[in-house]
Parts: C-alpha cells; sequence; structure tokens
C-alpha cells in the first residue's frame, strides 16, 4: 500500500507584497483608468446605439493605463494576481458606466 501525501500549501501562491506606495500607485491608475473611461465613452456616444459597445471601445481605448501599471509592478505580483486585478478594475468601470450610458441615450444625449 502506497500512501502520498502532498503539502497543499506548497501549491499555493507566495503572497503579494506590496509597499505602500504600491497600491498608491494601484489607486492613481484606477482613478485615470476610470476617467480615461467615462471620457472615451463620452466622445463615442454619437458614434453607437449599443452603450455595450461604446463601454467596450472605451476599455479597450484604455488598457493602456493598466499596461503601465503592469509595467511598473514588475514583479511585485504574479501574472495571475494581476490579471485578477485588472479583471476587477475593468469589470467595476463598466458596471459604473453602464447605466450613466444608458441615462444619456435615454435623454437624448448621444
Amino acid at each position: 500500500m502506497f500512501i502520498c501525501v502532498l503539502n497543499s500549501s506548497a501549491f499555493a501562491q507566495e503572497p503579494i507584497k506590496l509597499t505602500n506606495e504600491d497600491h498608491r500607485l494601484i489607486n492613481m491608475t484606477t482613478l485615470a483608468f476610470n476617467l480615461c473611461v467615462q471620457q472615451d465613452a463620452r466622445q463615442q456616444l454619437d458614434n453607437y446605439a449599443d452603450v455595450r459597445v461604446i463601454a467596450g471601445h472605451a476599455i479597450n481605448h484604455c488598457d493602456e493605463k493598466l499596461d503601465e501599471l503592469r509595467e511598473k509592478l514588475g514583479d511585485k505580483m504574479n501574472p495571475a494576481s494581476f490579471a485578477g486585478l485588472e479583471r476587477h478594475l475593468k469589470n467595476r468601470a463598466i458596471r459604473k458606466l453602464l447605466p450613466q450610458l444608458m441615462y444619456q441615450k435615454s435623454a437624448g444625449e448621444g
């Protein structure tokens, strides 16, 4: 009989060690990303009928902000952790943006 015991902590990802400056950088980049998304969406309001297309365009246009953050954080975050952060930031930006776009479209602003 062969018994194999695996230490699950060996498969766990290493903890992320971010400084206060790193957290400040993440917060400032988040603000810049959200502002970029809002501004680009407003500019695209007349170009598309579907607010989801406008939101997607704005997110793609402002991706460079998150790319800059990835470069600045470098090796401090593993790729999977950064992908989770990026997904969270994009989803939150879209959740904030869609109701605003729907209201502006219904009000005839775009």
